[in-house]
């Protein structure tokens, strides 16, 4: 009796796990940051910069600069122009981010902080050039 109900319980468990699991989500969690700004320094050098940043933690964050104003999904995040400038340091507080030098950044991009195991939207805010 218990091996029949063994047996039967694995493909339950199974559809369970394929049905909720967040492998499967490409949803954005819908937090906001309210400012990023990129500054030209010395030498052509360039820095991005995120003030006031408080978002949920995740795992495998990444800060990447797109040339969407708004993506909504990977496809998005990663469409031609886009720029991972690296991991998210931390989820609450200012950073700074080296964006590469031969990188052109768009005029009406954003910045979006996505987690790259599961394939979610964290964070979008809007690029705004600094003098």
């Amino acid at each position: 009796m218990w091996a029949a109900a063994a047996v039967l319980a694995i493909p339950v468990l199974a559809i369970a796990w394929y049905l909720f699991s967040p492998l499967f989500l490409d949803k954005e969690v819908n937090e906001e940051f309210p400012f990023a700004a990129t500054a030209e320094l010395p030498a052509g050098s360039c820095v991005l910069r995120l003030e006031n940043l408080d978002v949920t933690n995740g795992p495998d964050l990444h800060v990447y600069i797109s040339p969407v104003a708004s993506p909504e999904g990977r496809d998005e995040v990663s469409a031609p122009g886009s720029e991972t400038v690296g991991r998210l340091k931390g989820n609450i507080g200012n950073q700074n981010y080296e964006v590469p030098a031969d990188y052109e950044i768009p005029a009406d991009g954003s910045v979006v902080i996505y987690c790259k195991r599961f394939h979610v939207l964290f964070s979008i805010a809007t690029l705004s050039p600094t003098a």
